[in-house]
C-alpha cells in the first residue's frame, strides 16, 4: 500500500538492505558462538553485533578471519595455503 508519507521505493529499498545485513550479522553470530574467549570480550562482542549490526558484524568477521581455529587449524587463505 503505497501512502504520500512513505513511497513504495522506500519500503524496497530497506527491505534489500535488511535482506544484505542479515546474512552477516547471522555469520558473525555464528562465528561467535565458537570462538574461546573471556567473558567480558565475549559479551562486548555481541553487544557490538547486536547493537550496530552491519559495522558490527563487519568489524568482527574481519577481526577473527585468519585467526587459528581451536582445533589448530588455520582458516582458509590463511598462512597454510601460501605458496599454492
Amino acid at each position: 500500500m503505497e501512502t504520500e508519507l512513505m513511497p513504495a521505493a522506500y519500503d524496497i529499498v530497506w527491505s534489500i538492505a535488511v535482506l544484505a545485513v542479515l546474512p552477516l550479522v547471522v555469520a558473525a553470530l555464528l562465528r561467535w558462538r565458537g570462538q574461546e574467549a573471556t567473558t567480558r570480550v565475549a559479551v562486548a562482542w555481541l553487544l557490538v553485533i547486536l547493537l550496530v549490526p552491519a559495522l558490527g558484524a563487519a568489524v568482527y568477521l574481519a577481526v577473527t578471519t585468519g585467526r587459528a581455529r581451536p582445533d589448530g587449524a588455520q582458516a582458509a587463505g590463511g598462512p597454510a595455503h601460501e605458496g599454492r
